[in-house]
């Protein structure tokens, strides 16, 4: 059995996450919530995913608690969008933030596929 605990904030809080072993999906998870996993080997691969956002992938073994967290990054790419959001509304003309904000949306698409928006950390033992 592997301990298994979600700690993400308000990012897709409203969303369960789905968790997979060895690319196989298990589970879901709620916010807050902590559930068991039993292993079918002793050691496996563990990772999540989210609307297409994924995690990290972490060799868990029997007995060991895993934390799902938001990556490092996120909490600064947040407010970069709000500052460029600002920026936006108040120093382009309606043509030009139409392109803007598609930028915008694009760049947030391709971190979310390109990058780990969640992390996986061993928390015990």
């Amino acid at each position: 059995m592997i301990g298994v605990k979600r700690n993400t904030g308000f990012s897709g809080a409203l969303n369960t996450m789905k968790i997979y072993i060895d690319g196989q999906e298990v589970a879901k998870i709620k916010q807050n919530q902590q559930i068991e996993l039993e292993l079918k080997a002793e050691e496996v691969i563990l990772s999540v995913t989210q609307f297409g956002s994924h995690s990290n992938e972490l060799l868990v073994k029997d007995g060991q608690v895993v934390e799902i967290n938001n990556a490092s990054w996120l909490p600064i790419y947040y407010v970069f969008v709000f500052i460029m959001l600002f920026l936006i509304s108040f120093f382009l003309s309606p043509t030009n933030q139409t392109i803007a904000y598609l930028a915008l949306l694009g760049l947030s698409f391709a971190l979310i596929y390109f990058k780990n928006v969640f992390e996986l950390k061993l928390i015990y033992p």
